[in-house]
């Protein structure tokens, strides 16, 4: 194993988690020598910094720096500038590694050419799991039975690997983008692979890369996934913007969204036993919200 990796997990507000990602790393099955663990700590004011001191002084491959600019994508901008290694893990601050998360890495960085590739994340149900939520929230779509280029979809943006100069002459994550404080944003993660793919790079995915992801607290309120369906469409609409659809046609999606979700979750209502009322609500405010969403970036 010549390569060696770094690490990189931005973090901000989470320290009664945190520690459980930074345990994961202590279990891999690859010696410490082949990889580096950076907490980039996003203007936290709560423990973090005491936390991640104490790995520091523990551990020599564990590393903390500070980015004040509240941000994920300023965050992830200051990992990857100050990593030590020629490739860059991006793993999200409530997520779990796997044993042999960074073998399996290094595995695939050595034999295929990728410029970047994702792995799996599995939902990890720490505080319960609501009977409305389905089995297969917090899991992601496995892209392909075994490891190998991504013609089309995305990395996910709490388990992706990089190399580290393809970041560096793109100019690194889009700060429009992303997480900001307690301001829900996605697509920061999205819109550097669409701008990689633009230039010829190769994204790829390796079903076998895996870790362990929080559905929090937060997401057993039905109100955060209407407000996740609003961040959503709207990110995508800024991201893919010269792609997306006229705003009268959006108007006219929406409208078609509001009668088929009604008319299937009423048939779902009284024909399934596990299909219950907050179901119902979702299937139809979640739509409605990403609409509103894309509608939001429209002039």
């Amino acid at each position: 194993l010549m390569v060696k990796l770094s690490i990189i997990i931005c973090t901000h507000n989470r320290a009664d988690i945190l520690h459980y990602c930074l345990d994961s790393f202590l279990k891999q099955t690859v010696k410490n020598e082949f990889f580096e663990v950076v907490v980039v700590d996003n203007a936290s004011n709560d423990s973090t910094s005491e936390l991640v001191s104490e790995f520091v002084k523990e551990y020599d491959f564990f590393r903390h720096v500070r980015e004040d600019k509240i941000g994920l994508s300023h965050a992830r901008n200051t990992g990857y500038k100050i990593a030590k290694y020629d490739w860059v893990a991006y793993i999200d601050d409530d997520a779990k590694s796997h044993p042999n998360y960074v073998e399996r890495a290094l595995q695939t960085i050595d034999n295929f050419g990728f410029d970047c590739f994702g792995g799996m994340y599995y939902a990890w149900h720490l505080y319960g799991k609501p009977r409305w939520m389905s089995d297969a929230f917090g899991t992601s779509v496995k892209e392909l039975d075994e490891v190998g280029l991504m013609k089309e979809g995305f990395a996910s943006g709490g388990n992706m690997v990089f190399k580290k100069e393809v970041i560096e002459s793109i100019g690194g994550f889009n700060t429009e983008f992303g997480m900001n404080g307690v301001n829900v944003g996605y697509g920061e993660e999205t819109e550097i692979q669409v701008r990689m793919r633009e230039q010829g790079y190769i994204i790829g995915f390796d079903p076998e890369l895996k870790v362990d992801h929080l559905v929090g607290k937060h997401k057993l309120n039905i109100w955060w996934h209407v407000k996740f369906g609003f961040a959503s469409g709207r990110d995508q609409a800024a991201i893919f913007e010269e792609r997306t659809m006229p705003k009268l046609l959006l108007i006219f999606r929406l409208f078609l969204s509001i009668l088929k979700n009604f008319f299937s979750g009423i048939f779902k209502l009284t024909t399934r036993k596990q299909y219950y009322w907050q179901n119902f609500f979702l299937d139809i405010s979640q739509s409605l919200a990403y609409h509103f969403g894309q509608l939001s970036k429209k002039k």
